[in-house]
């Protein structure tokens, strides 16, 4: 049966609607309205029948009633807050409690008003209520501010990187390759046993510009991977324990072993405009340098004093193979445990969801890699311990043929010297690449 609502029931019914809503979505929406529903033109609703009006026809879901504004009629629409001219809605943080039950009995009286409630009763069936705050249409948001802020950002990295600054930075860092390059082969050939003092220098002014690179990139937890561990424990041994034997061998299988190895394994190259680059093949082949001057041209006033006993001298110049293969496991085996309780432990939640690089990262997203392929045969689960035993098995099939360097001058030097003629990207490359990133730019 159908009744007959006033025009002051249905305008009562929409006031309603409009002050919870707004009780609903705080103050500073309630400004926001009150500011466009100025600026907009009053809008009053006519009690005309919308059945009589529109010739029986039957009505939309959003076409309610007549509107009367500035003297002339016309169908209007219930719009959706964020289309119309005179509300605009955004949401609060959280919205108060029981404002979701309020605003539906008020749409509730609203649809009775306009002869909609079996529609509004059939939408309520279905779960369509605004207690789920999740399901409240809040509008369009107006990217245009992201898409001025980020061409702002763009203008300002434009000035801070311009091509000539970065021929220049180039050009700087490959000079100061170059010259650090001629002076430690100088220095290795015309004073090796003193070579470790540049490697110190070498190694404070890397390790800290690559913490400091690779934290503004998320790539800081490679610095947790074993190389970083032996090139510290080198340093330890060079001017903390100089007289340790055991850490004399250590450092030997570690630096002639799987450090040296990584510089073909990683394929290092000598790029001299590329600090990254640099980095990445003194970690690798400084160190075996160091242990290549302190086998054969050691330093005799920090390593044999003459307070030394004959067996000490004996033991330090003397390895037997467990000493050289299977002693440096100790300290390795301390790492690799510690390295998969922080990596894939404590810290794999974080990585995962911050998305920060990880050395078994690198080397299992490469689907065509020899390691990315023997892990992937393993379970997900399974695959961080068997890329720790693979890492352990090649770590110590490297210890095993440390000890050829540690009997044989002569074939430790020709290993040294393989490693001594690692790519070098020319000089003009910097311009033709730079040139080709201004064409794709």
């Amino acid at each position: 049966m159908a009744v007959e609502v006033t025009a002051a029931a249905r305008k009562a019914a929409n006031r309603r609607l409009a002050q919870l809503l707004n009780t609903s979505l705080g103050h500073s929406e309630r400004e926001t309205a009150k500011t466009r529903t100025a600026a907009a033109a009053p809008v009053k609703h006519s009690c005309a029948s919308e059945s009589q009006q529109a010739g029986n026809r039957p009505l939309g879901p959003l076409q309610l009633c007549e509107t009367e504004q500035e003297g002339k009629k016309g169908p209007s629409t219930m719009r959706r807050p964020e289309s119309s001219p005179n509300l605009h809605i955004s949401a609060p943080e959280s919205p108060p409690a029981g404002s979701g039950s309020a605003i539906n009995s008020a749409l509730a009286d609203l649809a009775h008003c306009h002869g909609l409630s079996s529609a509004f009763e059939s939408a309520s069936s279905l779960g369509s209520t605004l207690d789920d705050y999740e399901q409240v249409d809040v509008g369009d948001l107006d990217w245009s501010i992201l898409k001025a802020q980020r061409q702002r950002l763009k203008a300002k990295l434009q000035q801070q990187f311009t091509p000539g600054k970065i021929l220049l930075r180039d050009k700087i860092t490959f000079m100061a390759g170059t010259v650090s390059a001629m002076i430690s082969a100088y220095w290795l050939g015309f004073s090796p046993a003193t070579f470790y003092r540049i490697y110190t220098v070498a190694a404070f002014v890397l390790l800290f510009t690559r913490w400091a690179l690779y934290k503004s990139k998320r790539q800081h937890y490679y610095l947790f991977d074993f190389c970083y561990m032996a090139n510290l424990l080198l340093l330890f041994h060079i001017w903390i324990c100089p007289h340790s034997a055991f850490l004399h061998k250590v450092t030997f299988a570690y630096a002639a072993g799987p450090l040296a190895w990584s510089v073909v394994a990683f394929r290092n190259s000598l790029v001299f405009h590329s600090v990254d680059k640099i980095t990445s093949l003194f970690l690798h082949w400084y160190p075996a340098c160091v242990v290549w001057t302190e086998r054969w041209h050691p330093d005799v006033h920090s390593r044999e004093t003459t307070a030394k006993t004959p067996e000490a001298l004996k033991k330090w110049h003397e390895a037997s193979f467990l000493e050289i293969a299977l002693l440096p496991m100790i300290p390795y085996l301390i790492w690799a445990v510690l390295y998969y309780i922080k990596i894939f432990m404590v810290s794999s939640e974080k990585i995962q969801k911050r998305g920060y690089e990880t050395l078994f990262r690198y080397c299992t997203e490469n689907r065509k890699s020899a390691v990315s392929k023997f892990v992937a045969r393993y379970p997900t689960k399974y695959q961080p311990l068997a890329y720790m035993g693979l890492h352990l098995t090649l770590t110590a099939a490297t210890f095993a043929v440390a000890k050829i360097w540690w009997n044989y001058y002569h074939a430790h030097t020709f290993f040294l010297g393989l490693h001594a003629q690692p790519d070098i990207e020319p000089p003009h490359s910097i311009v033709s690449g730079l040139s080709a990133k201004e064409g794709t730019a």
